[in-house]
C-alpha cells in the first residue's frame, strides 16, 4: 500500500514537472512561449553576429579567470621563479610563493581583460581564441614563418559570425592586453622594480607570448612528427 502511494506521488510529480517545464523549453509556436538562452550560453555566443560586452566577459571568465590552464600556468611559473629568482625583494617560503603565484595570475587575468575591452571598442572578434594564425595549406617554410610572426598583429572582425569568410583588422586588443599585463604589477611591485621601464619590459614579454603561441600553432604538428621519427 505504501509503495503504491509513493509510486502514484512520483508519477504525479513527473507529470507536474513536465507540464510546467515543457512550455518553457518548447520551440516557438504560434502564440507560444519562447526559450531564450542566457547571454553566456555557448550556442548563443557562437551564433550571435556581434557579441555584447557581457558575452565577451563570459568568454574571459572561461578562458582567463577560471581557466585551469591559466591557474596551473601561474602555479608552475611561480614554482620555477621560486627556485631561480635571486631577488631579495621576495621571500623564498610559502609567502613568497603565494606572492609570485598571485602576480602571475593577476597578469594573466589582466591580459585577458585588456583584450576584452580593447577588442570591444575596436570591434574585434573574440570567438576564436587565437585568431587567424595558420598559413594556408601547402605554403613554404619561409611563408609559414613570416605568417606566424605577422599573425598576432591581426584579428577577425566581430561581425558575420556564421560566415566562413571574415575580415581582419589590427589587433589593438593584444596590445592592450600586453600593456595591462605589464603595468598591473605596479600596484604591488617593490619600489626598486616599480618603474615604467620595468612595466614596459613586462608588457613586451607578455606580447611575446602571442608570438610563442603563433609559432607553436603553426609548427607544433611538425615538431611532434620530428620527435616521433627520432
Amino acid at each position: 500500500m505504501f509503495c503504491a502511494k509513493d509510486g502514484k506521488r512520483f508519477h504525479a510529480k513527473v507529470l507536474i514537472f513536465a507540464g510546467v517545464c515543457a512550455p518553457v523549453f518548447a520551440q516557438t509556436t504560434q502564440g507560444g512561449l519562447k526559450f531564450y538562452p542566457p547571454p553566456c550560453n555557448l550556442y548563443r555566443i557562437e551564433n550571435t553576429p556581434v557579441l555584447s560586452l557581457r558575452q565577451r566577459l563570459c568568454l574571459w571568465t572561461d578562458r582567463s579567470l577560471t581557466s585551469g590552464e591559466g591557474i596551473m600556468g601561474a602555479a608552475a611559473g611561480a614554482a620555477f621563479a621560486q627556485f631561480t629568482d635571486r631577488s631579495s625583494d621576495l621571500q623564498k617560503g610559502l609567502a613568497g610563493y603565494a606572492e609570485r603565484f598571485g602576480t602571475r595570475y593577476a597578469q594573466s587575468t589582466s591580459k585577458g581583460l585588456g583584450e576584452v575591452f580593447a577588442g570591444y571598442l575596436n570591434h574585434e572578434g573574440m570567438r576564436r581564441e587565437l585568431g587567424p594564425w595558420k598559413a594556408p595549406p601547402g605554403s613554404s617554410f619561409g611563408k609559414r614563418l613570416g605568417h606566424a610572426f605577422a599573425a598576432p598583429l591581426w584579428n577577425y572582425d566581430d561581425d558575420d559570425a556564421t560566415s566562413a569568410k571574415r575580415g581582419k583588422r589590427f589587433a589593438v586588443s593584444r596590445v592592450a592586453g600586453a600593456l595591462a599585463s605589464g603595468f598591473v604589477g605596479m600596484a604591488w611591485t617593490p619600489d626598486r622594480l616599480n618603474t615604467p621601464g620595468r612595466a614596459l619590459r613586462r608588457s613586451a614579454s607578455a606580447y611575446g607570448g602571442y608570438w610563442s603561441s603563433s609559432l607553436l600553432s603553426e609548427f607544433g604538428d611538425d615538431i611532434l612528427k620530428l620527435f616521433r621519427r627520432l
